[in-house]
């Protein structure tokens, strides 16, 4: 792999961890149930070329092994300005 392909792979993994720890909080807490919470994240998964750079495999074992983000600490998200309190906060769980 030259030097190219290696930024492409950086770029594409950098890319797919800030989903995980952006839009999927964000998705998980918008939607009704955790597999309605997968299917919005897989619809933009297979429209991302970050995603898409993983083996069909990976990414369906990817996709299938999310789990409701771990928000106990306490920190915010933040999206586009706008600020996501910890689930426990905002349901009050």
């Amino acid at each position: 792999m030259g030097l190219l392909g290696w930024v492409r792979a950086w770029q594409h993994a950098r890319r797919r961890r800030l989903d995980l720890k952006t839009l999927w909080p964000a998705i998980v807490d918008r939607s009704r149930t955790l597999d309605e919470a997968r299917a919005c994240f897989a619809i933009h998964a297979y429209n991302s070329p970050a995603w898409l750079a993983l083996a069909p495999v990976e990414l369906t074992r990817t996709l299938h092994d999310l789990q409701e983000p771990d928000m106990s600490r306490g920190s915010l998200v933040v999206i586009s300005g706008e600020k996501l309190l910890a689930r426990e906060k905002i349901h009050g769980a």
